[in-house]
């Protein structure tokens, strides 16, 4: 195959004939039959996995999604995966760039094996070194969104992770602009008072937080 050599030989660095190479694999596998082999799991997650340790989470969005979208009914290599993705954003610094590899494995988590699963998972995503913004806010979004649901836990999860997220990004006029935004709509007058003191009182640029809130 063209793609095969050419990922072996003269350009085996190339990006985007891996990403094609996969895709060329992928839909080899499947072939009549909606079920891949478990030698051709096997076979597709070494491939995949070689190349995604090697590259940026930033710059290999299309291998990520393909492979996740890939191995999402097959529960011991979609775990793998996962795993791959900590070790990824570890090696990255905790910075995810405009692809947010975090928010699309909550997403299928969330969807897949429920509120729980994806909870622990977001804990290992905090648990990296130097964790994000946008990793903070992702958890935030779903806790967020779980709490308008109505699950009970959640507006108290959100405001631990607006508190994480704050003791290191606290010079974030938006993020303190959306905890304010949050208590007034979920929490209580008195509750949305204290986080607005407390951002006055923690930014060095005060104005910043009056003109996002204008802004918002």
């Amino acid at each position: 195959m063209a793609t095969e050599k050419l990922c072996s030989g003269r350009f085996p660095d190339s990006l985007q004939l891996w990403t094609l190479r996969l895709s060329i694999e992928m839909n080899g596998t499947l072939g009549e039959s909606p079920y891949p082999t478990k030698g051709d799991l096997k076979y597709i997650f070494e491939l995949l996995r070689n190349v995604l340790m090697k590259v940026r989470v930033s710059e290999a969005e299309n291998l990520w999604v393909m492979g996740l979208k890939y191995f999402a009914n097959h529960r011991h290599y979609f775990d793998k995966l996962v795993k791959i993705s900590i070790l990824a954003l570890a090696r990255d610094g905790g910075s995810e760039g405009g692809f947010s590899l975090s928010s699309t494995i909550l997403s299928y988590l969330l969807q897949k094996d429920g509120v729980e699963s994806a909870r622990e998972t977001y804990k290992q995503f905090l648990a990296l070194p130097h964790p994000g913004l946008a990793i903070f806010r992702n958890c935030i979004e779903l806790e967020s969104n779980l709490a308008s649901a109505g699950d009970k836990r959640a507006l108290a999860n959100a405001r631990k992770l607006y508190d994480s997220a704050l003791a290191t990004y606290d010079q974030d006029a938006s993020l303190w602009r959306d905890y304010c935004l949050m208590e007034v709509k979920m929490g209580s007058s008195e509750t949305a008072a204290a986080v607005h003191w407390r951002a006055m009182k923690s930014l060095k640029d005060t104005g910043a937080l009056r003109s996002s809130i204008i802004l918002s």
